[in-house]
């Protein structure tokens, strides 16, 4: 597969300028960079996707300036893949002190009548003063009105990075936000560097965000290889004996496997929590009154719908 490659190197303390270069992939989708850091152009068979300027930034989230000369280094390189835009890149703090930096990738593309799409069902007309950010997926795209043209830029899953997708009507750009914390004490791959890598492709015309998410996985198939062995509802920590429709459901998760759980073919899990510190706090500070007033109304087992809002509506009434 052949690759075509730009390099940039920006050091906080001075930019080299270096003449404007082109990525693309053979489906048509085309970037133009003035190096170390402009990305002047985004086309699609040809056609301009954006009127701005974009590139990559540093910004200090203290002082929300620019970092000090010479505090930090980035060094990042583009390449044109079958169906897809590959920028990744390595951005290295001076010294062993301690720090933090926010990285920016902007993408000129789309602006005002374009739609931002939430996920596949919910789309929204980009306005400049609105905000659009895709909290939920690790991929974020925009496409005209007609949904014949549009464009995608994804986080790379491997390892899934930290980092916030956005579109920001002012900048008519697609903007990638990585607030990067740098410490000494980091395993050697990340002590006082943080790799950074996304990706930019196009959609089928018509599919919208169903072919952002489609592509996304066709670019990373071993990610999203099919591991469940069973199929169906998914529970949490509940005595299954008196479930209505057992034959919905293939997990439950909370606790060791109870006996009538076999034979319903409802397989249990542990509920294992890797990420969390419990704190013990005191139960007034713990649980205020209204929230414990309905915690401890609840009653075990599963209930009907209408049973459900009759009890909710109890235990509300008059707060």
């Amino acid at each position: 597969m052949a690759r075509y490659w730009l390099c940039l190197v920006l050091a906080a303390s001075a930019a080299l300028a270096a003449p404007a270069a082109t990525v693309q992939t053979r489906d048509g989708l085309r970037l133009t960079a003035a190096l170390p850091g402009t990305i002047s152009q985004v086309t699609l068979d040809g056609k301009d996707l954006g009127a701005t300027t974009g590139g990559l930034t540093l910004t200090d989230p203290r002082t929300n300036q620019p970092p000090p000369a010479g505090a930090f280094q980035l060094t990042a390189q583009a390449t044109g893949e079958e169906g897809r835009i590959v920028i990744s890149g390595l951005l290295k703090a001076a010294g062993k002190e301690e720090t933090v930096c926010q990285l920016q990738a902007v993408i000129p593309v789309g602006g005002e009548g374009w739609l931002f799409w939430d996920n596949m069902s919910k789309s929204r007309a980009i306005r400049v003063g609105e905000g659009y950010d895709q909290a939920v997926y690790p991929i974020a795209c925009v496409t005209t009105a007609d949904q014949r043209t549009g464009i995608a830029v994804g986080l790379d899953p491997d390892p899934l990075q930290p980092a916030g997708l956005s579109y920001d009507p002012a900048r008519k750009a697609l903007v990638v936000t990585w607030r990067l914390g740098f410490t000494p004490l980091a395993r050697p791959e990340y002590r006082m560097q943080a790799p950074f890598k996304i990706e930019l492709y196009r959609l089928r015309p018509g599919w919208a965000f169903r072919s952002a998410l489609d592509r996304y996985y066709h670019f990373h198939p071993a990610k999203f290889d099919w591991r469940a062995r069973y199929e169906g509802l998914w529970e949490f920590a509940t005595q299954t004996e008196s479930l209505p429709n057992p034959q919905h459901y293939a997990y439950n998760e909370g606790g060791p496997p109870s006996t009538p759980d076999i034979p319903r073919s409802i397989h249990t899990f542990p509920y294992t929590c890797t990420g969390d510190m419990i704190i013990a706090l005191p139960p007034e500070w713990a649980c205020p009154r209204p929230m414990r007033r309905c915690w401890t109304g609840w009653s075990a087992g599963p209930r009907s719908a209408a049973a459900e809002l009759g009890q909710a509506e109890r235990l509300h009434g008059g707060d």
